[in-house]
């Protein structure tokens, strides 16, 4: 995929033609999980990735990289997953949701 493409434009693809891990580059990981992790906290100091205070690029992008868990090197997206999951019950029942729909993307 082109790395010219922006991040909605990318999830875009990734939505409408599903890869699995081995099938995916490096580098189109790598932009979803930066992207993600330069996601600030919203204005109650709470991180959002899952519920409606997120942009839907972030709740896009996070449901993707649920993929992550499988992965022992990724201590920062961990850290701030527990920081969403911790304060934001709304991100909890979000990332409830996307599990049952990222099973078929």
């Amino acid at each position: 995929m082109d790395n010219a493409l922006g991040i909605p434009d990318l999830l875009a693809i990734l939505r409408d033609a599903p890869v699995n891990t081995e099938n995916m580059s490096q580098s189109i990981l790598s932009r979803l999980y930066r992207y993600l992790m330069d996601i600030p906290s919203g204005s109650d100091n709470v991180l959002h990735w899952f519920c409606a205070r997120a942009m839907p690029d972030t709740v896009e992008a996070a449901t993707f990289l649920i993929r992550m868990f499988a992965y022992e090197t990724v201590e920062e997206w961990r850290g701030k997953f527990q920081s969403c999951m911790s304060s934001c019950a709304a991100c909890v029942q979000g990332l409830e949701r996307a599990k049952v729909t990222s099973r078929a993307t």
